[in-house]
Order: C-alpha cells, then sequence, then structure tokens
C-alpha cells in the first residue's frame, strides 16, 4: 500500500480531506451498525410472533 501522503497527491486532494473522509465513512458504519441492531430485535419479534400462531 502507498503512503497517505502519495495517494492523496495522486488524487489531488489534501490529507486532511482524506482523514475527515475517514471519519465520516467510520461514523457512517456506526449508524448503520445501530440500525442493524434495530432490525435484528424487529425480527425476533416477528419470529417470536410466528411460532406462537404454530403451536
Amino acid at each position: 500500500m502507498w503512503p497517505v501522503s502519495v495517494q492523496c497527491r495522486v488524487l489531488q486532494v489534501s490529507a486532511a480531506g482524506y482523514h475527515a473522509h475517514l471519519v465520516r465513512r467510520a461514523s457512517g458504519a456506526q449508524r448503520r451498525h445501530l440500525s442493524d441492531e434495530a432490525l435484528l430485535v424487529h425480527i425476533k419479534v416477528v419470529d417470536a410472533d410466528r411460532k406462537l400462531t404454530y403451536l
């Protein structure tokens, strides 16, 4: 892998912009993770309701 300074020069972006992008990307992944957890809770509730229906 190339050093960040070389990548930034080739892509014509600042190092600060590159690092800001990484921070935004990480916070977006964290938000997505939280919504995945909320979806999992909903799926478990629906699954539990269906199991009660078939008993």
